[in-house]
C-alpha cells in the first residue's frame, strides 16, 4: 500500500496520528541523547538511596522527550546481604502516551547483571546509567554509578541521522597489575590512576571495558570509574584506592562509520 504525508485537510480528507509524525521523524533521527553540553541527562547521586538526571532531551523511534530540571529518582531498598544493580532508563511507553524516566532493577544477588532493556512493539527504553546497590547500602556515592549515556547499544547520540553508527571491533582481553596504580590529583575523590594501551584504538572511537566477574568485586571496592581514552591509544583508569588485586577484562572498540 502506498503512503504520504502531510498535506492540508479539505473537509476532514486529510487526518494523522502521533504516530504518523514518528514514523515519520525515525528513520531521519537517531535514537539517544543530546551530548551537549556534556552532562545533559547525567545520572548523579542524590540524597540517600535516590538518584538525579540532570536536564536533557532524548528521542525514541521519532518521539521527544525532555527534563527540563533535576529529576528525583528514589531507588528501591538495599538487601540485607545481597546486592543490586539499578538501571535507569528512559521509557518510550506507547500504551500509556509517554517518555518518562524510570527505575529498572535486577534481582537481588551477591554478582548481579543489569536488566535487560524492554525494547518492543509495546515500549522502548535507553539506558542513561547502571547503578549498583551494595548489600545495606543506604546512600549512593559517584563510584556506584556506571555511566552508559555513550554505549552505542545501550543509549548512544541522538538527533540527526549523520550520527555515529557503531561497528564492532572483537573484544580484546587486558589486565591492570597492582603495580600500575599512581598518585593522581586529575579528579577529586580519585587519588589513583592506571594506564594501559589499546591496540587499534584511533581518535574518534568509542571504547568500553569490562571487567570479569571476580575483578567487578574489586574494582567495586576500590572505587575504580570509567576509562578515558587518548588520541594515542591508551586507557586510563581511575580509583578511589588502589585494587587489592589485578582487575583483568576486555574491551570493546566502537569504529565509527558515518
Amino acid at each position: 500500500m502506498e503512503k504520504s504525508s502531510f498535506f492540508n485537510s479539505i473537509g476532514g480528507d486529510r487526518r494523522y496520528l502521533a504516530q504518523d509524525w514518528a514514523a515519520y521523524f525515525s528513520p531521519i533521527i537517531n535514537n539517544g541523547i543530546n551530548i551537549s553540553p556534556s552532562n545533559a541527562l547525567e545520572v548523579t547521586p542524590g540524597s540517600g538511596l535516590s538518584v538525579n538526571i540532570r536536564p536533557g532531551f532524548a528521542w525514541i523511534n521519532g518521539f521527544f522527550y525532555e527534563n527540563n530540571t533535576n529529576l528525583v529518582l528514589a531507588l528501591p531498598a538495599a538487601h540485607g546481604t545481597q546486592n543490586r544493580i539499578n538501571r535507569i532508563v528512559i521509557r518510550l511507553d506507547l500504551t500509556e502516551r509517554r517518555i518518562f524516566a524510570r527505575v529498572s532493577s535486577s534481582v537481588f544477588a551477591i554478582h548481579p547483571t543489569a536488566p535487560e532493556l524492554q525494547r518492543d512493539a509495546n515500549a522502548w527504553e535507553i539506558c542513561l546509567a547502571d547503578v549498583w546497590v551494595n548489600a545495606g547500602a543506604t546512600t549512593i556515592t559517584p563510584s556506584n554509578i556506571t555511566d552508559q549515556r555513550r554505549d552505542p547499544f545501550l543509549c548512544g547520540e541522538g538527533g540527526v541521522a549523520q550520527s555515529a553508527t557503531p561497528e564492532t571491533i572483537v573484544p580484546i582481553n587486558f589486565t591492570i597489575p597492582t603495580t600500575a596504580w599512581v598518585a593522581t590529583a586529575t579528579f577529586a575523590g580519585f587519588g589513583f590512576q592506571a594506564t594501559i594501551q589499546v591496540p587499534g584504538f584511533v581518535s574518534g572511537d568509542l571504547i568500553r571495558a569490562d571487567f570479569n566477574m571476580q575483578s567487578v568485586i574489586v574494582a567495586t571496592a576500590a572505587g575504580v570509574g570509567g576509562a578515558g581514552t587518548t588520541a594515542t591509544g591508551s586507557a586510563t583508569f581511575f580509583a578511589r584506592s588502589v585494587p587489592t588485586a589485578a582487575l583483568a577484562g576486555s574491551y570493546t572498540i566502537f569504529k565509527v562509520v558515518r
